[in-house]
């Protein structure tokens, strides 16, 4: 019998331990400074509403590593020190160690429940140690977990709670459940999604687990703590970072950020944003916050005891989604719901939008690039975003049809287009020639300014903006106006800087490709032996063409 050789098991394994031992480094980092700072105000019971002074807190952290640091403690809650105490009475030289011992700890357990909400052992055969491989890679190697590790942070701690919900849920155990919400709220109040799912599913003894764990802790911190510092997190704290101006900033990954830099201006954290109108962008944070809570909450109610563990999946996306500020490390929390939906799609067109969201959320884009913070280039400044609301839509699913019929129509039209595209040579060949002259243009950090030609092109653009706006359009011009008009409209997109023009270009030699392969298979009869050997020759040969290129940047 002939067929397929299957992969040995010590193949797969191999394939995570690769990959940690080539993020080792990353690993002895050691936590963030700012942590230890707070742990030892702990232990010296000197913790209070003072270390949310963040003016005060700054100073004293440069004071600590002689000024290379400036951070603060907020808007941690404040038993996130209590986590930190411990550590704090380590020699030094055994921290880092110590600490990496802790984070694999979080994502031995992370992955672990991760891949038992998945119910990856239902997966027959060797396919289920090709899941577990895979995933256990791309988390290792994903950006999120790189920044993680860099800036000493605890999300892989998140991570691993969130994952012990969706294992508890897909156990039926409210016990794990509520530990793992538990842990998430208490280390950084996060979750609170999560426990509208669990009403709505009904599941009240995990949220009595949840809320007795979650109010143990607070108990405990009270004398260590003191009761004044939660007064004052609550009233003070809490409500400041709940509207942050520089949640503005396209590093936040949320709804709340995509929409306060989309459309309110701020002299200090976004001063060119597609329009300034404030109000709208409150009303629209307000009414996509709505319909995703209620989006979660049809799919939660019309859902089995055993099929609980899909809209708590998506309730914990939006618990970094909703979340006021969501820098790209907090989506670490999205692995274990990646590993639910991809359990969920196998087999179906709607995994190619599961790729296409895990690349989104995990690859490392450059979304915090300068250029892309003004006006509607911003929309593509929010990639760890967009894949999460695409992973929300792939784990609440079939649940809302009866409630939001477009959902049925949209996410198969959008998986027939993503399938078409990724098997359709033309698409991939503008994505080739694309990715060379972006890659040119990064490497010579060229703006597209050069000569005369190029200058006199960009002055007519904008005067016909100008234009636009009431102004005359004065003066002749040498050349057609094509060129200069294309450039304009471009404007809106990158705003009026040389980029614009710069950016039609850049399409419009891509485009080349795509092209040259369609004319060559038109020219040719269907039945002509090589034809599309032929095309592809033609659609490389644009692409990689040095005068081409040239005038694509």
């Amino acid at each position: 019998m002939t067929g397929r050789r299957a992969v040995p098991r010590w193949l797969w394994l191999a394939l995570p331990l690769a990959a940690l031992l080539t993020t080792a480094p990353a690993w002895t980092r050691g936590p963030l400074e700012v942590y230890l700072w707070a742990g030892g105000q702990v232990r010296a019971r000197t913790f209070g509403p003072q270390v949310y002074a963040d003016d005060a807190v700054g100073r004293a952290m440069q004071a600590r590593t002689g000024g290379r640091i400036f951070d603060f403690y907020s808007p941690n809650p404040p038993p996130t020190a209590l986590f930190f105490a411990p550590l704090t009475a380590l020699p030094t030289a055994a921290l880092p160690l110590v600490w990496a011992g802790l984070n694999l700890a979080a994502l031995t357990v992370g992955v672990a429940a991760a891949l038992a909400a998945a119910r990856v052992r239902a997966i027959r055969g060797r396919d289920r140690w090709a899941f577990a491989a895979l995933a256990a890679t791309g988390l290792l190697l994903s950006a999120p977990l790189a920044e993680n590790l860099a800036r000493g942070q605890v999300y892989l701690w998140l991570m691993a709670a969130f994952a012990l919900v969706l294992a508890g849920a897909a156990r039926d155990d409210d016990a794990l459940i509520g530990a793992g919400l538990a842990l998430a709220f208490t280390l950084k109040l996060a979750g609170w999604p999560v426990w509208l799912a669990l009403a709505a599913l009904r599941r009240w003894r995990a949220l009595a687990w949840a809320a007795g764990l979650s109010g143990a802790v607070v108990a405990i911190s009270l004398p260590l703590l003191g009761p004044a510092t939660w007064v004052y997190y609550l009233g003070n704290v809490l409500p400041k970072w709940l509207n942050a101006p520089f949640a503005a900033v396209p590093a936040y990954q949320t709804v709340g950020g995509f929409f306060s830099h989309l459309l309110r201006a701020d002299p200090v954290w976004n001063l060119a944003p597609l329009a300034d109108r404030p109000g709208w962008a409150v009303v629209l944070t307000a009414l996509v916050t709505l319909g995703l809570l209620i989006g979660t909450i049809v799919r939660a109610r019309r859902s089995s005891r055993t099929e609980a563990v899909s809209p708590l999946g998506a309730a914990v996306v939006l618990s970094v989604c909703l979340s006021p500020v969501a820098e790209q490390y907090h989506y670490l929390a999205l692995f274990a719901p990646l590993c639910l939906a991809a359990e969920r799609v196998a087999g179906q067109r709607s995994r190619w939008l599961l790729a296409l969201a895990a690349g989104l959320i995990f690859l490392p884009l450059p979304y915090k690039n300068p250029a892309l913070a003004s006006g509607a280039t911003a929309l593509l400044a929010y990639p760890r975003l967009y894949g999460g609301l695409l992973l929300w839509a792939l784990l609440v699913g079939r649940g809302t049809y009866p409630y939001f019929p477009f959902v049925r129509p949209l996410m198969h039209h959008t998986s027939r287009i993503m399938s078409a595209l990724l098997r359709s040579p033309p698409f991939w060949l503008f994505i080739f020639a694309l990715s060379l002259r972006v890659a040119v243009i990064a490497v010579a950090r060229f703006d597209g300014l050069y000569g005369q030609d190029a200058f006199a092109y960009w002055d007519y653009a904008r005067r016909i903006v100008a234009a636009v706006h009431g102004q005359p359009l004065t003066g002749t011009f040498y050349w057609p106006l094509g060129y200069p008009l294309l450039t304009a409209l471009f404007g809106p997109l990158t705003g009026l800087t040389p980029r614009a023009g710069q950016t039609a270009s850049l399409l419009s030699g891509a485009a080349l490709a795509p092209l040259a392969w369609g004319l060559v298979r038109e020219a040719l009869p269907p039945d002509a032996p090589g034809r599309d050997r032929a095309a592809l020759a033609a659609g490389l040969l644009c692409a990689l063409c040095g005068q081409g290129i040239q005038s694509s940047i």
